[in-house]
């Protein structure tokens, strides 16, 4: 858990539920992660190896989101519901989760992806 302090001022706590890689998304997405030390990501880089492990189907399906995603360059809401109205993504989550491949965040599928 960290503290945060927002671009409107505001602060708060940040931390991340370790079997939902949508929260590691949320945690990247409040700006802490250019601020951590190296053995600070590298520790919650060791913990999201072991949470795949944990819930394989989450990360699996998490892992297919972000390479369709990417694939189609980063389709807006609106953009995914036309292409692929049969999928549903929960709009939170996927508004995020553009937010964070358009900001360059880590490729959680590269090696040594913790660093900067």
């Amino acid at each position: 858990m960290w503290v945060v302090e927002y671009d409107n001022g505001h602060v708060d706590t940040a931390g991340f539920s370790l079997g939902d890689p949508h929260r590691w998304v949320s945690f990247y997405n409040t700006g802490i992660w250019p601020h951590l030390t190296g053995p600070e990501r590298a520790r919650i880089a060791y913990l999201m190896g072991k949470l795949e492990l944990r819930s394989p189907t989450a990360w699996a399906a998490f892992a297919e989101l972000v390479h369709d995603m990417t694939k189609m360059s980063l389709p807006t809401l609106e953009e995914w519901r036309a292409i692929l109205p049969d999928r549903y993504v929960d709009p939170k989550r996927y508004v995020a989760l553009r937010a964070y491949l358009a900001a360059d965040g880590p490729d959680l599928q590269a090696n040594t992806w913790w660093l900067l």
